[in-house]
């Protein structure tokens, strides 16, 4: 009986403890954007005649929105219900009671939409807002230039001429800024026979090129007023098409621009309520054009760059800090656009969102080449002020250090000590190395030449790997991983016109074999090289830090209480290589100047000088005579096996001081007057002997105490 006494309570408290565990669901509404791409991913053949959505709550009257349920917790969504309150003449209802679903709005004004999901017999409810409208244009574009005509209420250029100040707007979103950018002009230059990319221009290309065109909806879109009055594609494209629209049209004319209702939505509901109009960084209101492989593959580009994936991924890894100042400044979409529209954080938290189309580009203004919202970066933190870089300066905003070496060094290891996840910026032009002293080999550059620096190999697009595109280069940014077939390539575009035809980077040799691999064989490609340097120093840390492991750039802080300045010194250039992540190739030079001097700290072998000297060299010692330590610098022309040993009056072996594969360079040993075993020896005369398989030469020293 007792026995099962206890059974009965430990199923009922486990069951109730299932209970009391089980997540709450919380009930979303996703208005899904529909591009070109994902058209015909959700619809195969049909999409292709479909049009794309911006996934905006403002929408055109009679178009389609796509709806999405969702469970932010990220539970199973096991039974949804959608209902809709129509606003007067409206009468709109979802496609079906399904997770992903469709409405189409048959009138104008607010439509609320209602969600309740289920899951495990607890709902969850939600609503959202959506705004059906007209399109009522610009209403200041004219025949000869984009301002000569006076907007009327309620086209968009009645209120943004100029600047709205005092409302928290970026100060470029008027006209008098977006009338300069290919965004104003593209329509009008193409269809008078000046495409502004000099591409063949056909009727099919003015979908993306005119407002909300969608023949199938009568609200007032571009493709709406065209069939209206009568305009059709021109047949010869010559400089009168625009004005012959215009007299057609002055209305048409109003449309025929990516002008502002493209981006917000239709504006017949707005008349200055923030809440009828929309202002979103999503990248599915770009995408509804750029999004059209093969020849529109920006869209595609950019789903597979870390701006979107990644970056979202470190927002549900890294938690709510990295959406909040100062981190989201470099880790949130919102946070960068805002540091680049203000120059600063003005909030303090952000939504998640990645770094989308509007937070590199600024669609209202043409002032910095490719519409950039910077096109220029503040100096480093150990004062550096960046030289140039061209379009590379936007991504040197964020591809930083986030402390300078000398003072992390000087405040000793704590938590997140380090350069930070990106200092790819402080490695290309050779700043923030812990230099040990050494302060010629700051600076040393391998790629300043380039003119957009990072941009110009990160964005070039592939021409190596057919079956690379929209996988690497363009607006993915990466220059290594799988291709289409899932072949892992490099993107060596860029590389080749000072490299020659290499198709990966190890096809690059490092000027030495300072690692000691080649085993006589060929000198290895920089990245072998480089991480062979890195294995060497992570063995060398963890020997000196209490054998700790070196798991991503993190040992415990007893470990690193263990290590000298110079030690800590070395730790910091170890991650200052691996956070970079090119493993030479942004600056081969930096990098091996670093994981040399770095070694020498724990083998004692300093590197001086990586000038390659012109003949064997064995110094002099100093000071000499000398207690209880003296120094002594040697010079090998070539690479090769070099020992440098101490040795008594009588020819005794003392010390070995150096002994190993050496490259081309002036070094230094240390010896402190003791014997292999660490036993101080007795003054007198000894002698150090440089041997290699070319060259031997003894010196004198006296010991005095």
């Amino acid at each position: 009986m007792r026995k099962r006494i206890f059974t009965t309570f430990v199923f009922v408290f486990l069951a109730a403890g299932l209970a009391f565990s089980q997540t709450t669901p919380k009930a979303g509404i996703k208005i899904v954007g529909m591009t070109p791409y994902t058209l015909d991913q959700q619809y195969g053949s049909k999409g292709s005649s479909m049009y794309p959505s911006t996934g905006l709550s403002t929408v055109g009257e009679k178009t389609i929105v796509y709806l999405q349920a969702i469970d932010s917790t990220g539970g199973l969504i096991q039974n949804v219900k959608w209902t809709v309150i129509d606003p007067p003449g409206g009468s709109a209802q979802v496609d079906s009671q399904m997770a992903f679903t469709t409405i189409k709005l048959d009138t104008t004004g607010e439509y609320t939409v209602n969600l309740t999901i289920t899951e495990s017999g607890v709902n969850s409810t939600t609503s959202t807002v959506l705004t059906s409208a007209d399109y009522v244009g610009i209403g200041s574009m004219g025949i000869v230039t984009y301002d000569s005509a006076t907007a009327s209420t309620p086209e968009c250029g009645t209120c943004h001429q100029g600047a709205l100040t005092g409302l928290g707007l970026d100060p470029t979103a008027d006209y008098s800024h977006w009338m300069n950018t290919e965004h104003a002009s593209f329509f009008k230059l193409s269809i008078n026979g000046h495409n502004p990319e000099g591409q063949a221009y056909a009727s099919h290309c003015i979908q993306c090129h005119t407002t909300g065109y969608n023949p199938t909806a009568a609200n007032g879109n571009f493709a709406a007023v065209a069939n209206k009055v009568g305009w059709t594609f021109p047949d010869t494209l010559v400089d009168s098409n625009f004005a012959h629209l215009y007299h057609t049209s002055a209305q048409l004319a109003q449309l025929g621009t990516i002008g502002c209702e493209s981006c917000h939505g239709p504006g017949s509901e707005h008349w200055g309520d923030a809440s009828k109009i929309s202002v979103s960084l999503s990248a599915s209101v770009c995408m509804q054009c750029h999004d059209e492989p093969p020849h529109h593959a920006l869209g595609r580009e950019w789903t597979s760059s870390p701006h979107d994936s990644g970056m979202i991924a470190i927002q549900a890894m890294e938690g709510g800090h990295v959406n909040s100042a100062p981190c989201a400044q470099c880790h949130n979409g919102a946070g960068f656009t805002d540091y680049g529209i203000n120059g600063q954080l003005t909030q303090t938290t952000y939504g998640g969102i990645p770094l989308t189309c509007a937070g590199c580009h600024n669609p209202h203004d043409a002032t910095n080449p490719f519409q950039l919202r910077k096109y220029s970066a503040p100096a480093l933190t150990n004062g550096f002020v960046i030289p140039g870089g061209g379009a590379g300066q936007l991504c040197m905003n964020c591809h930083r250090a986030r402390t300078a070496v000398n003072a992390a060094i000087a405040a000793g290891y704590k938590a997140y000590f380090g350069p930070h996840e990106g200092p790819q910026t402080d490695m290309f032009w050779g700043q923030n190395g812990y230099d040990f002293g050494d302060s010629s080999i700051t600076g040393l550059a391998t790629h300043t030449q380039l003119t957009d620096a990072c941009v110009t190999c990160h964005m070039a697009s592939d021409t190596v790997d057919a079956n690379a595109a929209m996988t690497l280069g363009g607006h993915t940014w990466k220059m290594s991983g799988p291709d289409a077939l899932g072949d892992t390539t490099d993107n060596t575009t860029a590389c080749q016109s000072c490299h020659g035809p290499i198709t990966n980077f190890n096809q690059i040799p490092a000027p030495y074999d300072y690692a000691g691999i080649a085993n006589g064989g060929p000198i290895p490609g920089v990245q072998t090289e480089v991480k062979a340097l890195l294995a060497k120093l992570a063995t060398a840390i963890q020997s000196t830090s209490l054998g700790d492991s070196l798991y991503n750039g993190t040992i415990s802080a007893a470990g690193a209480k263990q290590l000298t300045k110079d030690q800590l010194g070395a730790y910091w250039d170890y991650l200052l290589v691996s956070k970079d992540g090119s493993y030479g190739v942004h600056n081969a030079k930096y990098t091996f100047a670093l994981l040399t001097r770095a070694l020498g700290v724990y083998t004692g072998v300093k590197v001086v000088d990586q000038k390659v000297p012109t003949t064997f060299a064995l110094n002099q010692n100093y000071p000499n005579p000398f207690n209880p330590t003296t120094t002594i610098n040697f010079s090998i022309p070539k690479t090769g096996v070099v020992n440098v040993a101490v040795y008594n009056s009588i020819g005794q072996l003392i010390k070995v001081l150096a002994n190993g594969s050496y490259t081309p360079g002036t070094y230094q040993v240390t010896w402190n007057g003791t014997n292999e075993s660490g036993t101080e020896v007795a003054s007198g005369v000894y002698f150090y002997k440089l041997t290699s398989q070319s060259y031997v030469r003894t010196m004198k020293m006296m010991l005095l105490k």
